[in-house]
């Protein structure tokens, strides 16, 4: 009959605890669409590791990290321990109902609110619902600089 040791037990069992905290830490941050952070045990400075750079001329703390052609930006409540919203902004070739419709499906998501035609004299707001989680995010149409720019937001819930 095999005998294991205490020790042997103890080492085995520390090293599971070790290859699953890594793991799970590794996939907190995701730069992907619709990708939202557990809160709890994450700051910021896992995001100046991940790329992100903190944006002056603010009061509270923003980080912002530019991946391919979307900026995504993190802020933090006062404190710098929670954080308080995610947003990507990205250009975006139309603002027809149609292409909006079939970006947010082909990503897993709906519009909870009606949406026409952009007119370029007023901003387009309005809500998206992500399927997978069940998580609602606020959306921007926006005309800056000659281009069409989608703003994506997702407060964290207190």
């Amino acid at each position: 009959m095999m005998t294991i040791k205490l020790s042997d037990l103890l080492l085995l069992s520390i090293g599971i605890s070790m290859l699953t905290a890594c793991s799970v830490r590794k996939d907190d941050y995701s730069d992907s669409l619709f990708s939202v952070e557990r809160t709890y045990d994450f700051n910021y400075r896992s995001l100046l590791k991940e790329g992100f750079e903190r944006v002056s001329e603010v009061d509270i703390l923003v980080l912002e990290k530019l991946n391919a052609d979307t900026t995504i930006t993190m802020s933090f409540e006062e404190d710098g321990k929670i954080l308080y919203s995610k947003n990507w902004r990205f250009l975006i070739p139309s603002s027809e109902k149609e292409w909006i419709d079939s970006f947010f499906q082909s990503n897993g998501a709906f519009l909870m609110s009606p949406v026409g035609k952009y007119d370029l004299s007023d901003d387009l707001f309005f809500t998206v619902k992500e399927v997978k989680q069940n998580r609602l995010f606020l959306c921007n149409v926006l005309f800056e600089a000659g281009n069409l720019y989608l703003d994506v937001v997702y407060y964290y819930p207190r």
